[in-house]
């Protein structure tokens, strides 16, 4: 945990969309052992004054998102998106103004494989791009109208395995609730450095991903063999959305596909992609 006078030294001009790589003091943070399900990353900071603003820059090797006290940051998803990271590396600016609080606070990073280091292509190409998962963030806070770094993503930092036990674009994704929450007192393990130049960092220029709709089934029904089908009514990208109860340790399984075949789901065409969301309940209410 750090501690933080925003009153005090390395004050400097505001952040901007052309700020020269070097002002960067965050440095890449992953874990070279990959453990049961993927790393949520985390630093918890204390802050003695409120600032008037603070913006986060954040990016990763693979694809993640960002918790600032249990609030994931901004609306966009499968962030920074593909890109050629071999030459650059796009990162994104967020206010957190608003989520902050005075004392104790925590920021936290979950990463994906994505299309870094999952599975691409027909060929069942793996880690093109790189084999280490990680998360680069820098939190700047304007004190007195000036800027300071208040945290970034050093050594300091610690790591767990999340609830997330796996995530890919073709395969799916399977989350265990009962992993949700970390025990009170649990020591995390600490961080590798990834030495990644910070020339390759670029602002991103182009729109985000983000959920832009919910969309409604349009008929639920069952197969010859008794499953359960949701027709949406279109072909769509997104995630499901569910609201289940049930005994801890049960495991919802959905697949996806895009027609149907002899009255049954079509997965024939997904060739090998497993298509595949599996949720596992913790038996606490409804989920």
């Amino acid at each position: 945990m750090t501690t933080t006078d925003l009153s005090q030294s390395r004050l400097g001009d505001r952040p901007t969309a052309d700020r020269h790589p070097t002002e960067w003091v965050a440095q890449f943070v992953g874990v070279r052992r990959r453990g049961p399900s993927l790393p949520v990353f985390r630093q918890e900071f204390v802050i003695d004054r409120l600032p008037s603003a603070a913006e986060l820059r954040s990016t990763f090797l693979g694809v993640g998102k960002v918790w600032i006290n249990g609030v994931v940051v901004g609306d966009e998803v499968l962030e920074p998106g593909w890109q050629s990271y071999g030459h650059r590396i796009a990162y994104r600016v967020s206010d957190v103004g608003s989520l902050l609080t005075l004392g104790r606070n925590l920021i936290e990073a979950e990463v994906a494989a994505g299309w870094y280091a999952g599975r691409l292509g027909f060929f069942e190409q793996r880690e093109i791009y790189g084999s280490d998962l990680a998360v680069l963030a820098q939190l700047d806070a304007q004190m007195d109208g000036q800027w300071a770094p208040l945290v970034w993503t050093d050594s300091s930092w610690t790591w767990r395995s999340g609830p997330t036990l796996d995530a890919e674009l073709y395969d799916g994704e399977t989350y265990d609730a009962r992993r949700a929450d970390l025990p009170a007192g649990e020591p995390g393990l600490p961080v590798d450095l990834i030495p990644v130049s910070t020339e390759k960092l670029e602002q991103r220029l182009g729109p985000p991903v983000r959920r832009t709709e919910t969309v409604p089934p349009v008929q639920i029904f069952r197969s010859a063999t008794g499953r359960v089908l949701v027709d949406f009514g279109r072909n769509l990208v997104g995630w499901v959305r569910i609201r289940v109860s049930g005994a801890a340790g049960q495991e919802i399984v959905l697949r996806h596909a895009e027609v149907l075949e002899g009255g049954e789901l079509g997965t024939r065409p997904l060739r090998t992609a497993q298509a595949t969301d599996r949720y596992i309940l913790s038996g606490v209410g409804e989920e």
